[in-house]
């Protein structure tokens, strides 16, 4: 397997850089800051797992988060859904660019799960009835209240006894934390509040959630907070106003800030993060009865 040298390489080479460009991004990485908040995050409750050798992206986008887990961890198999038939295959292709082959791109609704199973199951099996670890990383954003309950307990059925699930999602309240004004980037302030259905998850309602559905909480927190959200905001206000050469000047300071995001535990935050793992069945089943 060739070396994944940086996090989001999956997306840079689909557009096609040029040797300049190329340069630029593997000195300095990618320019995503969000995504880098996202990642430490991550990378911090995967440290909290001692082992999984299947793992599900649910909704799995442009494949960053699967990118990386193939990248850090040779030997596990990844599978990745997402409903978009246009990311699934460019995900496939850069997939043989990179010559990674423990993931597993196809797509799918995380809405009907159940239902795609079966019928996945019937013709060339796709996924796996179980899993070690299910990640959900931001797609239940863009989903009704109603249609999240029905996600997430899809995907607490498709975790093993003693596994794990991870859910990373913008708060109730995404505006809870604000540094810099959002006047100062209004074009992504409107698109994420378009994003918005306006009814997300609380953080308290998730966590009872996952307890009412026999998982326990190993982690949890907020996120996007104080330097790391600061450094989201600044990184925005470069954008919109194409200060280009600062915003690359400044890139690895503002990584910098949005790593340290996931260092301490943080009491207010635009999103939150929560790993839970998954009780024995045997043990449900007779608390049930």
């Amino acid at each position: 397997m060739v070396s994944l040298f940086r996090f989001r390489e999956n997306v840079f080479l689909l557009q096609n850089p040029s040797f300049l460009q190329r340069c630029i991004f593997y000195i300095f990485g990618h320019d995503f800051i969000g995504t880098e908040i996202r990642l430490a995050h991550f990378r911090h409750a995967l440290r909290k797992i001692p082992f999984f050798s299947n793992v599900l992206d649910a909704g799995c986008g442009t494949g960053d988060f699967s990118f990386y887990v193939a990248h850090k961890f040779k030997n596990v198999s990844i599978d990745a859904m997402d409903i978009d038939k246009k990311r699934i295959a460019e995900n496939n292709k850069v997939k043989v660019t990179l010559h990674i082959s423990n993931i597993n791109f196809f797509e799918g609704d995380i809405l009907k799960i159940a239902e795609e199973q079966k019928e996945h199951n019937k013709q060339k099996k796709k996924w796996k009835n179980s899993y070690d670890l299910v990640f959900c990383i931001g797609t239940i954003l863009y989903f009704t209240k109603e249609q999240r309950l029905r996600i997430a307990k899809n995907l607490f059925s498709l975790v093993k006894p003693n596994s794990y699930i991870y859910f990373d999602l913008p708060i109730s309240d995404y505006t809870d934390l604000t540094i810099i004004s959002p006047k100062y980037y209004p074009n992504m302030y409107k698109m994420i509040e378009a994003k918005n259905t306006g009814d997300l998850f609380g953080f308290e309602e998730l966590e009872k959630l996952l307890k009412n559905n026999n998982f326990t909480i190993i982690h949890k927190n907020k996120t996007h907070n104080c330097l790391g959200k600061f450094a989201w905001e600044f990184d925005n206000v470069l954008r919109e106003r194409n200060y280009n050469r600062v915003r690359l000047f400044l890139l690895p300071l503002m990584r910098a800030m949005a790593r340290s995001d996931a260092w301490t535990k943080n009491r207010r935050g635009c999103c939150f993060c929560i790993l839970a793992k998954k009780g024995d069945d045997v043990v449900m089943n007779k608390k049930s009865a």
